[in-house]
């Protein structure tokens, strides 16, 4: 009867695996695993900062050009005033540059004259001169109480304009300054413009216009003589 040697298995490790050589299954980085995982790492950090930088391009939009400020050339404001971008800024800061156009009509006609206008620029930056000017004249009224203080400040306003008119029939340049202003003018312009606002402000707005006419009216209809009927 033969005797068999018995066989001493090799140790084992802590991890229950014989070869101590041996990396565990499910571990795919080797010797040069700390710089693989540094390489991760970074690429990871880059491709989040790269959607980050991203989304605020789309944000801000910087192609997109700055919008001019308020004590920038009148052309500039014109030109704003006069491109899509100007309905989608907010009402209040859209006034500003109506109100500040008002005041720049003379520099306007200069830029146009200049070629720093086109027709169309400076067509809509007359009108919303305008609305910069009734809207003024609008917050001026309701800032008084309703009755005899309101149409005396209408009676001004319209004296107001009797007495530019009047200096203007005396001055070439003036009248022919105002005669070109008149061929821009653009009644359709303005009401697509009026009809952009809050629904407050258009409401005063016309309140504010239809008073004016009808004090106009009065004045005229009191400034023409009363024609004697025929014997």
């Amino acid at each position: 009867m033969s005797t068999t040697t018995p066989t001493t298995p090799a140790p084992q490790t802590a991890s229950g695996i014989n070869d101590p050589t041996r990396r565990p299954a499910g571990m795919p980085f080797g010797t040069e695993d700390p710089k693989r995982r540094q390489k991760l790492l970074i690429g990871g950090v880059t491709g989040v900062a790269l959607v980050v930088a991203l989304a605020a391009v789309f944000v801000f939009r910087p192609w997109r050009p700055a919008t001019p400020r308020l004590n920038d050339e009148p052309a500039k404001i014109a030109q704003l005033a006069s491109g899509p971008d100007f309905e989608k800024l907010p009402f209040a800061r859209r006034e500003l540059y109506m109100k500040m156009l008002d005041t720049k009509k003379a520099q306007l006609a200069q830029a146009y004259a200049g070629g720093q206008l086109s027709d169309l620029d400076y067509r809509k930056s007359l009108e919303m001169a305008h609305l910069g000017k009734r809207l003024d004249e609008m917050r001026k009224y309701f800032s008084r109480p309703e009755g005899a203080e309101r149409v005396a400040y209408l009676d001004r306003i319209l004296a107001k304009k009797e007495a530019k008119e009047e200096t203007i029939k005396h001055n070439p340049a003036a009248k022919q300054d105002k005669k070109e202003r008149d061929l821009f003018r653009d009644t359709a312009l303005r009401e697509t413009e009026v009809n952009t606002w809050p629904a407050e402000v258009q409401s005063q707005f016309k309140e504010f216009t239809l008073a004016l006419d009808a004090r106009k009216k009065f004045h005229k209809a009191a400034n023409t003589p009363a024609t004697r009927p025929a014997d």
